[in-house]
């Protein structure tokens, strides 16, 4: 069968069922729509990162970095004047709440050492008029990227409002960054941002770059017997790779959100294009009576399937396009997650992502339409000519075929983890859901096998059906699958909910929750605050708490620490093994979540 005839074919199928093709196509594209948007907004905010990254890295080979809090600037000294190092810049790293609500990355460096890594700095002072690289050692100015100065509306001169623990910190904007196009940042001097807020004797990171011809690896094993615990040398510029880290829980449970659309589409073009062929058999005998094979009419199928999956894609992709800009515009590249704040939020699609997606698919439309061209392909030609019944010949599925796959998808139960994600869980819901597809046939045959009819009503209805075996088939495999992907969906979700208003209520557990500022890592409450809050009538009690990052590798996941007063109530809330206090001693206790444990083997 040539091209041509295949499309005039297609065309006339196709045309005859516009609704139900209408809505099959409509499921594909939710599902290409939802897994674009995601890998587009994914992949635009990691490529703003590592662009800003990037800019801010300059010439820096390495970084040393600890937790979000910082490490003793003490350990500046030592490293710099290790031999291999070239040059040193130490910096200062926060998320600073802004006093109009948000927050803005401040970095605070030492000038005159920070334009041999980044010449940008006194590039941007010096096309601004200002003398030089002095220009930053202004104790109440700060130099702002475009990104920042057109996000909070300033211009040099203008004023720059900071939060630093409940108190308000005033900088004159000095003027704008041209060679940060890529980053909202803000700088200033690394000693007034120290002593503004609360971080004297601390540094995020020291950038250095080394001298021509050191050997990267061996440096990084001379200086690792300097570095303190929880301080790492890593490359510079990798944070991207520690965000993609950071989100790939969400991005994962998204990402199988839009396999359930797409398998869920799937299905429904199975389900079309079964009950299409049903009403098409005497045309498929036909066709074959003139010669057509059964890989002719396979292909004639596939290429149906391949259409409307084709449709389905590009509309989808269009949509997934259209929301992901709207999303990076309104919520930010993490959802409103928090993750990447200080970042702007520029749209950059990755072209092969989505031509990917796009073909998985086209690709599940095809293979929907593939399981249909097994039962077509075993068409009795004669009989089919002669017979004007409307029913599709099943694919063959049996009960031994149903138990088997749903015995295969026990095992992967307790398959370890691939790259800490539970492929073995994915894998048996899939074998499982298979199963359930398989047994449709059997059950139906059995269970038409065993009806009683009560009435005329009945008895006419059950006679359709045990006269369509395929055709029923074919229609409740499709109600499974959709029904089944959605239950599981559903479960995943509430049950997701549920461990999160139950980590709430062990972590809070309280009336009310204050914090000193709504965003940001500078805001804090003083321990006169404390107690001022404390004294209020109507407080009964009160519990601080604070939070830090720590690092534990150059590409390991961050770790939460969580301080607070423990007490028997917070560990009961906690569920914490062994459940009492222990004995005090020289060491700090610590308790550590289910997920430190299993990640870490503590």
């Amino acid at each position: 069968m040539n091209l041509s005839a295949a499309a005039h074919l297609a065309r006339g199928s196709l045309s005859g069922n516009g609704l139900r093709i209408l809505l099959t196509v409509a499921c594909i594209a939710l599902g290409v729509a939802l897994a674009g948007a995601v890998h587009t907004v994914h992949s635009s905010a990691l490529a703003e990162i590592d662009r800003a990254a990037r800019a801010l890295a300059g010439a820096a080979d390495l970084e040393v970095r600890g937790p979000r809090s910082g490490f003793d600037d003490a350990l500046f000294a030592p490293i710099a004047s290790l031999p291999g190092v070239a040059a040193a810049s130490p910096v200062l790293e926060m998320d600073v709440a802004l006093a109009g609500g948000g927050s803005l990355r401040v970095l605070g460096i030492d000038a005159f050492r920070a334009v041999r890594l980044q010449p940008a700095f006194a590039a941007s002072a010096l096309a601004t008029g200002a003398p030089g690289a002095a220009a930053l050692l202004d104790a109440r100015g700060a130099w702002l990227s475009p990104p920042a100065l057109a996000r909070l509306g300033l211009r040099a001169g203008g004023k720059l409002r900071l939060l630093s623990g409940n108190g308000l910190r005033v900088y004159q904007v000095a003027g704008a960054l041209a060679g940060f196009a890529d980053a909202d940042l803000a700088v200033s001097d690394i000693a007034a941002a120290q002593a503004d807020f609360a971080r004297l004797g601390a540094l995020s990171r020291i950038d250095l770059r080394l001298k021509g011809g050191v050997d990267e690896a061996r440096f990084r094993e001379d200086a690792a017997h300097l570095l303190p615990p929880g301080v790492v040398l890593s490359p510079a510029a990798s944070i991207s790779g520690r965000a993609a880290d950071i989100t790939r829980a969400y991005r994962v449970n998204l990402d199988a959100l839009a396999l359930v659309a797409l398998g869920t589409g799937a299905f429904l073009v199975f389900s079309t294009l079964a009950l299409q062929a049903a009403r098409r058999r005497q045309e498929f005998a036909l066709l074959r009576a003139l010669g057509v094979t059964r890989r002719g009419l396979a292909a004639l199928l596939a290429f149906e399937g391949a259409l409307i999956g084709g449709a389905g894609a590009i509309v989808g992709t269009l949509i997934g396009l259209a929301g992901s800009r709207e999303l990076l515009a309104r919520a930010g590249g993490d959802l409103g997650a928090g993750f990447f704040n200080g970042n702007a939020n520029a749209f950059s699609p990755d072209v092969a992502g989505l031509g990917g997606i796009a073909l998985l698919g086209i690709g599940m439309s095809v293979a929907g339409a593939w399981w249909v061209a097994r039962a077509v392909g075993r068409i009795d030609v004669a009989e089919a000519l002669r017979d004007r019944a409307v029913d599709l010949p099943q694919a063959g599925a049996r009960g031994w075929m149903a138990a088997l796959l749903f015995l295969a998808g026990v095992p992967l139960l307790w398959a370890p983890p691939v790259a800490q994600l539970p492929l073995g869980g994915y894998a048996a819901i899939a074998l499982w859901l298979a199963a359930a597809v398989a047994a449709v046939g059997p059950l139906c045959r059995a269970i038409l096998a065993r009806a009683r009819p009560a009435g005329a009503v009945s008895s006419l209805a059950l006679a359709q059906l045990r006269h369509l075996p395929g055709h029923l088939a074919a229609s409740v495999a499709g109600i499974v699958v959709s029904a089944s992907l959605c239950i599981a969906m559903a479960i995943m979700v509430f049950s997701f909910r549920v461990s999160l208003e139950e980590w709430l209520g062990g972590v809070v557990n309280a009336d009310l929750y204050v914090r000193a500022a709504d965003s940001g890592e500078t805001g804090f409450f003083s321990d006169d605050e404390q107690q001022r809050i404390a004294a209020l009538p109507e407080i009964a009690g009160i519990e601080p708490l604070r939070y830090d990052r720590l690092v534990l590798g150059d590409r390991g996941a961050a770790l939460t620490l969580i301080a607070r007063p423990i007490h028997a109530r917070i560990l009961a809330g906690f569920q914490a093994v062994p459940p009492g206090m222990p004995a005090r001693g020289a060491e700090i206790p610590v308790w550590i979540s289910e997920a430190a444990r299993d990640l870490q083997g503590w």
